[in-house]
């Protein structure tokens, strides 16, 4: 079967910094819509991975349109809707800021998916609700 790979690894040694992206209220404020869509950051809980591959639709198996090297890093933030599908929590994305990016959110493509958890030997949780300090 084509599985996607779940998530990147990075590819030459860098020295690991501790950034934190210090996000203002409105940016990562959980908006909710007509259409309930939520917004969430994506980190990837544990390893050196620095973001996630867009995943295909969990229930038709349907792939990412379109170019994907778009997929999001590490501190982006992603709206989209809320689904439990065979016991796992997915976020249907349709709008996305790249990490460290100051340009607004910006439509993605159609079957653009990711699940709040990768599992304990894949990166933990990805997907973070906002908060604020």
């Amino acid at each position: 079967s084509n599985m996607w790979p779940f998530i990147m690894k990075r590819r030459e040694s860098v020295k690991r910094s501790t950034f934190k992206e210090e996000l203002k209220e409105e940016e990562c404020k959980e908006e909710i819509n007509a259409v309930d869509e939520r917004t969430f950051k994506l980190q990837v809980s544990h390893g050196s991975c620095t973001g996630v591959f867009w995943r295909g639709d969990p229930l038709t198996g349907a792939r990412p349109t379109g170019p994907v090297s778009d997929w999001p890093r590490n501190g982006a933030l992603l709206k989209g809707q809320i689904h439990e599908i065979k016991g796992q929590q997915w976020l249907h994305v349709s709008t996305m800021r790249q990490a460290r990016s100051s340009s607004a959110f910006k439509t993605v493509g159609k079957n653009r998916w990711i699940p709040f958890d990768g599992g304990p030997f894949n990166g933990g949780k990805f997907l973070h609700q906002c908060t604020f300090s």
